[in-house]
C-alpha cells in the first residue's frame, strides 16, 4: 500500500479566493523500496504541487500517484496551460489532450483562450471505492471512474464562482459560530446513529432524510454520532467512504455539523477524517489542531435574529463515552452573562450523561426502552452546570430505541431549575434495532418565544412537546 499522503484538504471558498487553476497533471511511478510522498512533488517542477495516491493501480513493486500543479490565474504566463476537463480516452475539439495512462486523458487550453464563462479545473481528489457508491453531490464537482481509483475534480468558471461565493461565505460565517434565524424562527434536525457500512447509504435512510428535509426545511442538521462503521475501513478508503455517507446531506443543501460517536473514533486517521469532512460543502465543522479540550468535535454557536441572540447551540464530543471538565469550562466561557435572559439553549452529546438514567417517578414524552447501565465516567454533577448555565435541553443519541424526552429538575441550591433530557433514537436502516422499528429524526424549533420538539417517521411528526416557553 502507498504511504499516506499528508496534505490539507482545502475548503472550496479558500480555493476560489486563491483564484488558482490546475495547470499540469502527471501520473508518477516510484519503487516501493524508495517511495515517499514528500519526494513526489518535484516531478512537476514549480510551486503548488498536490499528491494523491492511486491505491488500486499500485503493485508489489511500484506505488502510483497522481500529482497536479495549481497556479493563480493572475500569474499565468503564455507558455502555461489550463486544465478544463478529464475523460477516458476522448479528445475535446480546440483543446490539447494529454494521455496520463490507464486510459485517462486531460484537456487544456492556453491562458489566451480563458474566458469568464469557461469552466476550468480548480482542485482534484482521488477517492477509492465502487463507482456506484461514489456519486459526487458536491456542487461543481465531476468525476471520472478509473476502476476503484475515482478521479473527482472541482470544475467551475469565473462566472459560476461569483454566483457560488455568497453561499460559501454564508457557510463560512456559520463555521465561525454565527447562525442566522429567519423571522425569529430557527429549526434543527438531530440525525443520529446512521452506522453506514463501508459508506453505503441505503435507499430507506436516504428517503427518511430527504422526506424530512422536504417537509420541515431545517436551518441546521446535527449529525450526532456513529455516522460510519469504520472498523472495517482502511486508510485508502477513508475519504471515499465519508463522501458517500455525507452525500445525502450535501444534496439537501442544508448546513450540517458532524459530532463524533464511538464508531467514528475507529477511523484509521482521525485528523484526515475531520479535515475532509470540514472541507465539504454545507459542512460547518472546523478542526482544532491545538486539542485543548476533550475530543475533536466541540462547537458552540449563537443563533441571531437581527442583531439579538435568540439561541445557543452547543455540540459536545463524548469521546470514550465521557464529557470532561474542560468541556464544561469552555461552555461557561461561551455562555457569558450578557446573553439575553430569554435565550434558548440546546446541547447535543452522542453518549448520554449518567442523568439519562432517572430513578423514581419522572415525566417523559416518548419511549424509554433501554435502561441498562451506562458505560461512562462522566461526573453526574455536570447536570448542575447545564442548569446553572440555563440550558433547556440536552439531547443524546447512542441508544437506538430510546426516543423520549425526560424531565429533570433540581432545587438543591433552593432555586428550582429544570432541563429536558432527550433522545433522538436511530435514523440509519443499517443500524441495529428490533424488526419493524421505524427509523426516525428529532426536530427542534425556536418559534414565537417557544422551543418545541417532535420526531419524524415517514415524513410525519409525532410526540410534539414544549421544551421551553418565555
Amino acid at each position: 500500500m502507498p504511504p499516506p499522503v499528508n496534505r490539507l484538504q482545502r475548503p472550496e471558498m479558500e480555493i476560489l479566493n486563491d483564484n488558482k487553476v490546475v495547470t499540469a497533471v502527471v501520473v508518477a511511478r516510484q519503487s516501493r523500496l524508495f517511495s515517499s510522498a514528500a519526494s513526489i512533488g518535484p516531478l512537476v517542477p514549480g510551486e503548488g504541487e498536490t499528491v494523491e495516491s492511486l491505491w488500486f493501480h499500485s503493485s508489489l513493486m511500484f506505488n502510483y500517484y497522481l500529482v497536479y500543479k495549481h497556479k493563480s490565474i493572475d500569474v499565468l504566463q503564455d507558455h502555461d496551460e489550463v486544465v478544463i476537463d478529464f475523460n477516458k480516452g476522448l479528445a475535446i475539439r480546440d483543446t490539447m489532450s494529454v494521455d496520463l495512462g490507464f486510459g485517462l486523458w486531460y484537456n487544456t487550453i492556453s491562458p489566451a483562450q480563458l474566458q469568464d464563462d469557461i469552466p476550468v479545473v480548480r482542485a482534484i481528489d482521488v477517492l477509492y471505492g465502487l463507482q456506484t457508491q461514489l456519486q459526487d453531490e458536491r456542487p461543481h464537482w465531476r468525476h471520472v471512474p478509473l476502476n476503484l481509483d475515482n478521479l473527482h475534480f472541482f470544475k467551475i468558471s469565473a462566472q459560476e464562482a461569483a454566483q457560488y461565493m455568497p453561499e460559501l461565505k454564508r457557510i463560512h460565517n456559520m463555521k465561525q459560530g454565527v447562525l442566522k434565524a429567519s423571522a425569529h424562527r430557527f429549526k434543527m434536525f438531530q440525525v443520529s446513529d446512521l452506522h453506514f457500512a463501508n459508506g453505503y447509504v441505503d435507499s430507506d435512510t436516504d428517503k427518511l432524510i430527504s422526506a424530512g428535509v422536504a417537509k420541515e426545511s431545517p436551518d441546521l442538521i446535527i449529525i450526532n454520532g456513529d455516522l460510519v462503521e469504520f472498523q472495517s475501513i482502511s486508510r485508502h478508503q477513508l475519504t471515499g467512504v465519508l463522501l458517500s455517507a455525507l452525500n445525502v446531506f450535501i444534496r439537501q443543501k442544508v448546513p450540517f455539523v458532524v459530532n463524533w460517536g464511538e464508531s467514528d473514533y475507529l477511523s484509521p486517521d482521525m485528523v484526515r477524517s475531520l479535515e475532509f469532512v470540514a472541507s465539504l460543502p454545507y459542512c460547518i465543522n472546523t478542526i482544532d489542531t491545538t486539542r485543548k479540550i476533550h475530543g475533536w468535535t466541540n462547537y458552540n454557536y449563537k443563533i441571531y435574529a437581527d442583531e439579538e441572540v435568540l439561541g445557543v447551540v452547543s455540540v459536545l464530543d463524548s469521546h470514550q463515552n465521557n464529557i470532561k471538565n474542560n468541556q464544561i469550562n469552555s461552555m461557561y466561557r461561551f455562555n457569558t452573562p450578557d446573553l439575553p435572559i430569554d435565550t434558548f439553549k440546546l446541547a447535543f452529546v452522542h453518549y448520554p450523561l449518567p442523568n439519562f438514567r432517572p430513578v423514581g417517578k419522572f415525566a417523559i414524552v416518548g419511549d424509554y426502552n433501554e435502561k441498562g447501565p451506562l458505560n461512562t465516567s462522566t461526573d453526574q454533577t455536570f447536570i448542575n452546570d447545564f442548569l446553572m448555565m440555563g440550558y433547556n435541553v440536552i439531547s443524546a443519541s447512542h441508544e437506538h430505541t430510546n426516543d423520549g424526552c425526560i424531565f429533570h429538575q433540581d432545587d438543591s441550591d433552593k432555586v428550582l431549575r429544570s432541563v429536558w433530557l432527550c433522545y433522538s433514537s436511530v435514523a440509519g436502516s443499517q443500524a441495529t434495532a428490533p424488526d419493524g422499528f421505524d427509523r426516525r429524526l428529532r426536530v427542534f424549533e425556536i418559534k414565537n418565544k417557544r422551543l418545541l420538539s417532535w420526531k419524524i417517521v415517514d415524513g410525519k411528526g409525532f410526540h410534539y412537546s414544549v421544551i421551553k416557553q418565555f
